[in-house]
């Protein structure tokens, strides 16, 4: 299959249906802005979604904001600079349709920058941490290992029978879509 690497070949803005393990293409590589101006996009409207707050700011290619339009809560992905993922691999993603992959809705330009427009996963990732510091999902126990495993394992069959790999798996990027799981 294709691999996901980023390459600024044109402007891609398309909506489409995608649904959790969330795609992850590789971008050119730009420095990140400064975290003074991570926040402007707040009360933003970006193809009728308006940015809300700040999700992360530690992602190596984007700064990402949770946005709502009517009763429909997203994440808004902004990446940084130049970074952009390769718009055939963006067509790709946007036709996802599969239950154990968060969907991407749509993508485009905002101002000079990438955006993408995907499903809000309540639950948040297997990555997340309690403020004491540990973690909210992990260790789990063996039965509900199994049943993460295996939705993630269907989710990489789905996206390499659909000619994308993921390359970036680790518990950051394997979303829970139920804040109660």
């Amino acid at each position: 299959g294709s691999d996901a690497d980023g390459d600024r070949t044109g402007e891609l803005n398309v909506n489409g249906s995608g649904g959790g393990i969330a795609p992850q293409p590789a971008a050119n590589s730009n420095q990140p802005v400064s975290a003074a101006s991570q926040d402007i996009l707040i009360g933003a409207v970006i193809s009728g979604y308006k940015v809300e707050s700040l999700l992360s700011n530690n992602s190596g290619e984007a700064t990402v904001y949770k946005g709502r339009k009517e009763d429909q809560t997203v994440v808004i992905k902004y990446y940084y600079g130049a970074k952009k993922p390769k718009d055939d691999v963006m067509r790709r993603i946007l036709k996802l349709d599969h239950p154990d992959i968060v969907k991407t809705f749509e993508c485009g330009m905002y101002g000079s920058r990438f955006f993408e427009i995907m499903e809000y996963a309540a639950g948040g990732t297997l990555d997340d941490r309690r403020p004491d510091g540990t973690f909210k999902y992990l260790p789990m126990p063996e039965d509900k290992a199994r049943k993460v495993i295996a939705q993630v394992i269907n989710a990489l069959d789905y996206f390499h029978k659909n000619g994308i790999i993921h390359r970036d798996i680790k518990p950051k990027n394997i979303f829970c879509r139920d804040a109660a799981a």
